[in-house]
């Protein structure tokens, strides 16, 4: 009987000692950001943790496919990205559905979020896209008074322009992570 205590003791003890990399692993939306933002953990092998900062982008500011980065798993349950400088700790919360690194906060989300999550954001880039295009013409019509005006028609198409970048400016807010080039 002592030795069964034994050896639930040792497996208790085992269980909850450190953290579980595990729990890291999965998708991860950005929150608070005005770019578009989703990475992923994911584990390699029994020991190596990878993570993709934008599974979003499939190429890095250069061009390059895109490779997850090795994290750094520590002797107390702690992970973090090496910079070779120093390594930036990667914050689980103790529910396990956020995710800080440095200065951002990212929640966890399924798969199917994930899917839907992207499918709008093709969406909306449409929508910008056309919303851009539409806005182009409509700044074409408007007439330039760079050069050879009245004081009167400058005025004029001064409000014309300041009318038009206003009624664009309310439409390209209601399209989350619109871009679109309204001036």
């Amino acid at each position: 009987m002592h030795y069964l205590w034994t050896i639930l003791v040792a497996l208790l003890l085992a269980a909850c000692s450190g953290e579980s990399y595990d729990r890291y692993v999965g998708l991860w939306k950005i929150e608070n950001s005005d770019f578009p933002a989703v990475l992923a953990i994911t584990k390699e092998d029994g020991k190596t943790y990878l993570i993709n900062e934008n599974i979003l982008q499939e190429t890095d500011f250069f061009g390059n496919k895109k490779k997850g980065r090795v994290l750094d798993l520590g002797e107390k349950g702690e992970m973090g990205i090496n910079i070779g400088i120093g390594i930036i700790p990667v914050v689980l919360s103790e529910d396990g559905k956020t995710l800080r690194i440095d200065n951002r906060s990212y929640s966890k989300i399924s798969e199917s979020d994930f899917a839907a999550f992207k499918t709008e954001l093709e969406q909306n880039e449409k929508l910008c896209k056309q919303l851009q295009e539409e806005y182009n013409n409509k700044r074409s019509q408007v007439k330039d008074t760079m050069w050879g005006a009245t004081p009167q028609e400058r005025e004029t198409a001064k409000a014309q322009r300041e009318k038009l970048v206003n009624e664009y400016k309310l439409k390209k807010e209601k399209i989350a992570y619109c871009r679109a080039n309204i001036y």
